[in-house]
């Protein structure tokens, strides 16, 4: 509705606010469910860094003198030069973006909710394919995020490392484990996919 009345936002201002959009409208950063009471939920945020540097444009861009709201601020000499976009985001982009993040999460989702492949309780050599991602901490150090995830097939393994690459994941990676037996990682390892900071996996 802002860009339909005249909003000149950019793309990074947009990206973050679609990040952050199905999590604040459900007031999932108000009210998180506390591991004591046994509940859990998937979040899709921007990362903190990402979201106040869009906060700081999305301030200057609404402002009638940026400079006044910088003073008002604890670290007005932190904010980016304040500019407007040369090419700001459309209402058709936007729609179409939103569209597709949300095509992205619902086959995150479904990966993530589905059973894990049945074990082969032969000693067979075999391919092995696997997905893991890494995130930055609240000291912003980066760590892996859960378990390697081992997929079905590879076209399972891409699907889900590129829909993890449009969650907000500092790296992702997948790979193949040639002749393995069910259940390990150990053995060649061929690089399907890499995307941002994978230690490890170079």
């Amino acid at each position: 509705m802002a860009v339909s009345k005249g909003l000149r936002a950019s793309h990074e201002v947009a990206d973050v606010i679609l990040e952050m959009d199905a999590a604040h409208a459900t007031h999932a950063f108000r009210y998180v469910p506390r591991p004591s009471e046994g509940q859990t939920i998937m979040l899709y945020t921007a990362r903190p860094a990402n979201a106040y540097a869009a906060i700081q444009r999305l301030l200057d861009q609404c402002a009638a003198d940026p400079a006044s709201i910088r003073e008002l601020t604890m670290f007005p000499g932190e904010w980016p030069p304040a500019h407007l976009p040369e090419r700001p985001i459309t209402g058709d982009q936007l729609r179409e973006w939103s569209a597709e993040k949300e095509r992205l999460r619902q086959t995150e989702i479904s990966f993530q909710s589905s059973e894990p492949p049945e074990p082969d309780w032969f000693f067979t050599l075999r391919e092995a394919f696997f997905v893991t991602g890494f995130v930055r901490d609240q000291d912003d150090k980066l760590v892996q995020s859960a378990d390697p995830r081992e997929m079905e097939s590879e076209e399972q393994a891409l699907d889900l490392a590129r829909a993890m690459v449009r969650s907000d994941y500092a790296g992702v990676v997948a790979w193949k484990h040639i002749g393995v037996p069910p259940g390990s990682m150990n053995g060649p390892r061929e690089i399907l996919y890499r995307f941002g900071e994978v230690p490890g996996y170079e």
